[in-house]
């Protein structure tokens, strides 16, 4: 039986209730989104590091979810079967390609990511309160809660022909795309630096934990811990500027260090004065670009 079409169904995805989408305050919330896409696709989410766009999926610094790349292998996901099928009713499967990042080469990664981002806030497909979204397949009266909704999604995506699904177009619903290319394009430089100072807080917050409490961690752990912060860190700080000079190489010798200490047996206190150049580092990241959240926000978060 068909359910009632004519009322919006939503389902709650890889998002909270007040996710706004934008400019991400928690790191590990941005992880567990990133992994939980992941896992529902198959695919790996390109977090900043290696070879630019060499996966289907960009996870920006200023947008706190994945989104797909143009030409990255993300049409080649579409009818493979590999998707998990219960989550084809998200609107994030359907985005029209002039959304997708790096469409135009004259744009950055970012700013199409904030670009999609803030179209999708604008359109009726997302509740940034309830951290809901749009059920798109109801409409064609496709319940993928029910087992005969599920397996006529899954046949599909498996290279099935289905009229209605062939034919599902969001464009209609996206009709703030040029105002969230002019806003993007005027609040990336404001949100990257404010990206810079929440990610400083966020590591800095996990080294100085470890610090207060540094006797009751192994050393192996206090290696591995240091491990994730520098590979954040490079990947997203490299490029914050401290004296007129980006901070590459300081990360690049963070991660020297810990190549060092891989190969050996590292003293505590190497690692801890590994520690506490973190710490210094990532407090002076997080002091000099905090006036950009207090512009953006009026306040830093809590």
């Amino acid at each position: 039986m068909v359910g009632d079409t004519s009322r919006p169904r939503y389902f709650r995805g890889p998002t909270e209730p007040g996710d706004r989408l934008v400019q991400p305050v928690d790191l590990a919330a941005q992880e567990r989104r990133a992994s939980f896409i992941e896992s529902h696709t198959g695919m790996r989410v390109d977090r900043g590091g290696g070879r630019r766009g060499a996966s289907p999926l960009y996870l920006s610094p200023v947008v706190s979810l994945p989104l797909p790349q143009a030409g990255r292998g993300w049409d080649a996901l579409q009818r493979t079967g590999r998707r998990v099928a219960s989550t084809l009713c998200s609107p994030l499967y359907w985005l029209p390609a002039e959304l997708f990042i790096g469409g135009d080469p004259e744009r950055c990664r970012d700013e199409d990511a904030l670009r999609a981002a803030l179209a999708i806030l604008r359109s009726d497909l997302y509740d940034p309160v309830d951290g809901v979204w749009l059920d798109v397949l109801a409409p064609l009266g496709i319940d993928v809660r029910q087992p005969d909704g599920l397996a006529r999604v899954a046949r599909w995506d498996a290279g099935g022909r289905d009229l209605a699904l062939d034919g599902l177009d969001l464009r209609a619903h996206f009709d703030a795309i040029p105002w969230a290319a002019q806003s993007a394009a005027a609040l990336l430089p404001p949100m990257i630096a404010a990206s810079w100072s929440l990610t400083a807080r966020d590591l800095g917050g996990r080294v100085s934990a470890m610090l207060r409490d540094v006797e009751a961690h192994s050393t192996e752990y206090l290696v591995s811990a240091c491990e994730a912060i520098v590979s954040i860190g490079h990947e997203r700080l490299a490029l914050c500027r401290r004296g007129g000079l980006d901070r590459h190489e300081f990360w690049r010798s963070c991660t020297r260090l810990l190549v060092e200490m891989g190969d050996g047996r590292p003293s505590r206190s190497l690692v801890g004065g590994l520690l506490l150049s973190l710490e210094a580092e990532l407090d002076e990241v997080e002091q000099t670009y905090a006036h950009a959240i207090v512009d953006l926000y009026g306040e830093i978060p809590a």
